[in-house]
């Protein structure tokens, strides 16, 4: 895997946080998509962040899998 990809998801420095970029463009882009499907802001936002937090946290597993 890239270091360049994984410096564009977390920025410079802590890999515990997702960069301010990477959250704004993929929370954009999902909440685009949520309201297409779900037509109320409300469930959108609410399925984004569920899955933000998914992310989050099966991250770590995504990244051991692909840097062996």
């Amino acid at each position: 895997m890239s270091e360049k990809w994984i410096e564009r998801i977390f920025g410079q420095g802590d890999t515990q946080k997702f960069s301010p970029a990477f959250v704004a463009k993929v929370w954009e882009d999902g909440l685009y998509h949520a309201l297409r499907i779900l037509e109320n802001r409300e469930e959108a936002e609410e399925a984004v962040q569920d899955a933000f937090v998914k992310m989050y946290v099966l991250f770590p597993i995504f990244i051991s899998i692909v840097s062996s």
